[in-house]
C-alpha cells in the first residue's frame, strides 16, 4: 500500500511539473498544457494536471507565443518546425547545436526576411488576371511555393494553389508561377502540382532568377528557437534560372558554369567570363542582372 502511495504521489508531481503554456494571439489567453507534438499546422497538446490520453490542437495561426517544460524553451509561434515530445524525453536544446553570441534582428538574415507565420498585407494575381487584396497567412519557405492563404477585403479566407494563382506578392517579395522540373517532395507529403511552383523572384528582366526550397521534418526532431529563427527541419534551397527563351533550369551551385554556358549560349560575354573565371553561386544574381542589361 505505501509503495501504491508512493507511485501514485511520483505520478502526480510530473503531471505537476511539466507544465507548457500555449497563448494564443486572441485575448493572449494562456493555456496550461503539455505540448506533445508539433508539426507544420498545428499545436497539439493534453490538458495539463489531467492524466488520460484525450489530444486537442490549434492552428498554428491561433498561436502567438508557447512555452515549454518549465520555460526552457519560449519563442513566438512558428510553423517551421515539427517536435513530438514524451514525458521520457526534455525539450532543452542539444548542447552545442546553436552558438548565439549577440543578439541578432529575426528580420534579417535568410529565413527572417520571408515572415515565417505573420499575418501580413499582400495581394494575389488570380489566373484569371483579376488582382485580390487582403491578408496573406504566411507559411515556412517551402509551403509558400505550393499555397498561399487569404483573406480578402470582405473578411472571406481562401486557400489558392498554383492552378488558382499566377503569382502573390508581400513584404516587396513576389512570387510567380514557375514550370519546375522537380519530381522530389517539396516538403513532407507534397509535390510540386502539375509541375508548377509559387517561387520567389530575386531578379527580374529578359532572363528571371528564383529562389527554390524544400523541407524536410524528421518526426523525432526537436524544436530549439535561436535568435535569428532557425529550422530544425532538413532545409535545401536552390536557384531556379529562366533564360527567356522557354528554357528553365535548376541549379545548386553545381556544374553552374555549364548550366550558364547552356542557357545563355548565344552571349559572347558571358561565356567569356565563364572561361577566364569559374562563376561562384553567390555571384549568380549580378550574373544574371549583367546579362539583363546587355539585351
Amino acid at each position: 500500500m505505501r509503495n501504491y502511495i508512493l507511485f501514485f504521489l511520483l505520478f502526480i508531481s510530473t503531471y505537476s511539473f511539466a507544465q507548457d503554456i500555449i497563448v494564443l494571439r486572441q485575448g493572449e489567453t494562456e493555456i496550461k498544457c503539455h505540448i506533445v507534438e508539433l508539426n507544420d499546422t498545428a499545436f497539439i497538446y493534453r490538458k495539463w494536471n489531467t492524466p488520460g490520453t484525450a489530444k486537442y490542437s490549434y492552428k498554428r495561426n491561433e498561436v502567438l507565443s508557447y512555452t515549454l517544460d518549465k520555460g526552457k524553451v519560449k519563442k513566438k509561434s512558428s510553423p517551421s518546425t515539427s517536435i513530438e515530445s514524451s514525458s521520457e524525453q526534455k525539450t532543452e536544446a542539444p548542447k552545442g547545436l546553436f552558438k548565439i553570441k549577440k543578439k541578432v534582428n529575426p528580420d534579417e538574415g535568410l529565413l527572417g526576411k520571408y515572415h515565417s507565420d505573420a499575418m501580413l498585407d499582400g495581394f494575389a494575381i488570380l489566373a484569371s488576371g483579376d488582382t485580390v487584396y487582403g491578408i496573406l497567412t504566411i507559411k515556412n519557405v517551402a509551403m509558400n511555393q505550393l499555397s498561399v492563404s487569404l483573406k480578402d477585403e470582405k473578411g472571406v479566407k481562401k486557400e489558392f494553389n498554383t492552378t488558382d494563382l499566377t503569382g502573390y506578392s508581400y513584404a516587396n517579395l513576389i512570387y510567380e508561377k514557375v514550370r519546375v522540373r522537380y519530381k522530389k517532395e517539396v516538403v513532407n507529403g507534397r509535390g510540386t502540382e502539375n509541375g508548377h511552383l509559387l517561387l520567389h523572384r530575386e531578379v527580374d528582366g529578359k532572363a528571371k532568377l528564383y529562389r527554390m526550397y524544400t523541407l524536410k521534418f524528421s518526426k523525432t526532431a526537436f524544436a530549439y528557437y535561436p535568435d535569428p529563427p532557425s529550422y530544425l527541419g532538413k532545409l535545401k534551397w536552390y536557384y531556379v534560372i529562366d533564360n527567356g527563351n522557354g528554357q528553365i533550369e535548376i541549379t545548386h551551385g553545381k556544374g553552374l558554369g555549364r548550366t550558364l554556358l547552356n542557357l545563355f549560349e548565344n552571349d559572347s560575354v558571358l561565356k567569356e567570363q565563364i572561361m577566364v573565371k569559374s562563376p561562384k553561386i553567390k555571384d549568380l544574381e549580378k550574373i544574371i542582372s549583367s546579362y539583363n542589361e546587355r539585351q
